[in-house]
């Protein structure tokens, strides 16, 4: 329990004619609590969250700063535990706070999506919860300036696979335990204007590389999703969906031409290049994060 100050009085407790109350949690956003520059992410005061502004974050090249929302949640409890209590003669004094805990299920989901999720068991990381009625619910500042994702306590997270019986489907639980610090009366919600419901996460894309030369290079693209030996094939990409840089020359590489065939594979024509220089090829595709190294022989 906190100290409470010296002629303390009780909050002004009138009715206003709109107080929004929280819906049921349907999706989490999660985001490290600090960026690699040692500010704290946050969504400041006056922020429109439109599809512009979700987009960026969703795809933002600094993934210290990146948004990673989670599937579809249902069977969400989210609560506080009882309080800590010493009973002193029939009188129970509270000693501590009961810490406030989430559990929820992302149904039909298999276990390369629970590999992603699980990585949030390292790191500091907070989240900012978003209900059924597309409103973000975060924790404001004291100065009132930026609403700042809850910090989850470190080495509470957890995720688990439920499988598949006669009864249920499978599914992944996301758990965790909010930070001690976390104040209820300090949460906060901003309605989105853009669809922070239907945001997803970005989706890895592997590169096979093939028969590198000083011209061009081929390139098999595929994602970690389908079946062992079968991975799904990342299909349709046009050549302004890709990036080339010379890491030697420390040089941007214009492509000359792309083309796909057969689907997922993908032939690139370059300007020619000096042997056994680096190059990184990556995507510029919202939506989707590519990097592969290309060794000229």
């Amino acid at each position: 329990m906190g100290a409470c100050p010296c002629n303390v009085s009780f909050g002004n407790t009138g009715k206003a004619n709109c107080e929004p109350i929280q819906d049921v949690t349907a999706k989490l956003i999660f985001v490290r609590t600090f960026a690699d520059d040692g500010t704290k992410n946050a969504i400041p005061v006056g922020t429109e969250v439109d599809d512009a502004y979700i987009t960026a974050r969703l795809n933002d090249p600094d993934v210290s700063k990146r948004w990673y929302p989670s599937r579809r949640l249902v069977s969400v409890e989210d609560v506080r535990g009882d309080n800590t209590t010493e009973s002193i003669d029939g009188v129970d004094y509270i000693t501590d706070k009961g810490q406030r805990t989430f559990v929820g299920f992302s149904p039909k989901t298999d276990s390369v999506y629970l590999g992603k999720i699980a990585q949030g068991e390292c790191g500091q990381f907070s989240v900012f919860t978003v209900d059924k009625s597309n409103r973000i619910i975060g924790e404001t500042s004291t100065d009132g300036l930026n609403l700042y994702p809850v910090a989850i306590e470190e080495g509470t997270y957890y995720t688990r696979l439920v499988k598949t019986t006669q009864a249920t489907v499978q599914k992944t639980e996301i758990g965790f335990t909010y930070s001690i610090l976390a104040n209820d009366a300090d949460l906060r919600m901003i309605l989105a204007t853009g669809d922070i419901l239907g945001a997803t996460g970005l989706l890895d894309v592997n590169a096979a590389n093939s028969g590198e030369s000083t011209t061009g290079f081929v390139s098999v693209l595929t994602l970690d999703y389908g079946y062992y030996g079968a991975n799904l094939a990342v299909v349709g990409w046009l050549l302004a969906d890709f990036a080339l840089y010379n890491v030697t020359q420390d040089t941007a590489v214009v492509i000359t031409s792309v083309t796909e065939a057969p689907d997922g594979t993908y032939t690139f024509v370059i300007p020619a290049q000096t042997a056994a220089d680096e190059l990184t090829l990556t995507g510029v595709k919202d939506g989707f994060e590519l990097e592969s190294t290309i060794l000229i022989p």
